[in-house]
C-alpha cells in the first residue's frame, strides 16, 4: 500500500467527476452538482419522513442536518477534465482549467459543512506518459493555483499537504508546494493529496 501511494502524484486542484468516500460507505461516482446534496443526505436524521430525506434527489432541508453525522474526511478521485472539454468542444487545457477552479469551491462547501479533511487524487504515474505539452500545462496550472491561493488557504485556516513521490515534479512546482505546506502547516482543517 505504501509503495502504491509513494508512486502516485496528486495535487488537490483538478476535478469534475469525483468519487466520494464517506466513512464506511463504498466508493461511488458523484456529479459535482450532487455533492452538497449527497453529503447533506448522509448527515440527515435517520427517519422515514420522505419530505425530509429524498433518496432519489438527495434533497435535505438544512434544519434536518446533524453535524455529528457529517463525515470527517471526504476523498475525491479527480477525473474527467479531458473528456468534459472534448464533449464541450474545448481544448484539454481549458478542461483542466475549468476543473481546477472547482476544487476551491467544493473544498469550501465541505469545510462549511464541518468536514475537516478533503483529500484529492489528481495525477498518477500514468499521467506522466501523456503528451509532454499537456503535462507541462498541468504542472504550470498546479503552480499557478498554489501561488494564487496561499493567502486564501491561510485566511480559511486550511492546511495543504502534498504527499507521495515528488521526484518527477518540476523544481518550480516543488518550491510552491513547500511554500504552501509551510505557510499552512499550523491551521485547523486540511486539504491533502496523494502522490
Amino acid at each position: 500500500m505504501l509503495s502504491l501511494l509513494s508512486t502516485l502524484v496528486a495535487l488537490p486542484f483538478l476535478f469534475l467527476i469525483p468519487c466520494l468516500f464517506i466513512t464506511s460507505y463504498i466508493c461511488f461516482p458523484v456529479f459535482l452538482t450532487k455533492l452538497l446534496g449527497l453529503i447533506k443526505f448522509k448527515a440527515a436524521r435517520d427517519d422515514d419522513d420522505n419530505e425530509k430525506r429524498d433518496e432519489a434527489t438527495c434533497v435535505v432541508r438544512e434544519e434536518e442536518l446533524q453535524r455529528e453525522l457529517m463525515p470527517r474526511h471526504v476523498s475525491f478521485i479527480l477525473d474527467g477534465n479531458r473528456r468534459w472539454a472534448k464533449r464541450d468542444g474545448l481544448t484539454t487545457a481549458q478542461g483542466h482549467e475549468a476543473g481546477t477552479k472547482r476544487i476551491i469551491e467544493i473544498a469550501e462547501v465541505c469545510f462549511e459543512l464541518g468536514i475537516h479533511t478533503v483529500s484529492a487524487f489528481a495525477f498518477s504515474t500514468e499521467n506522466w506518459g501523456r503528451d509532454k505539452f499537456e503535462v507541462k500545462c498541468l504542472m504550470s496550472l498546479f503552480n499557478h493555483y498554489l501561488k494564487s491561493n496561499i493567502q486564501y488557504f491561510q485566511r480559511k485556516e486550511v492546511r495543504v499537504s502534498v504527499i507521495g513521490n515528488k521526484t518527477k515534479i518540476p523544481e518550480s512546482l516543488l518550491k510552491e508546494i513547500h511554500e504552501i505546506e509551510e505557510a499552512t502547516k499550523a491551521t485547523r482543517i486540511s486539504i491533502s493529496s496523494w502522490q
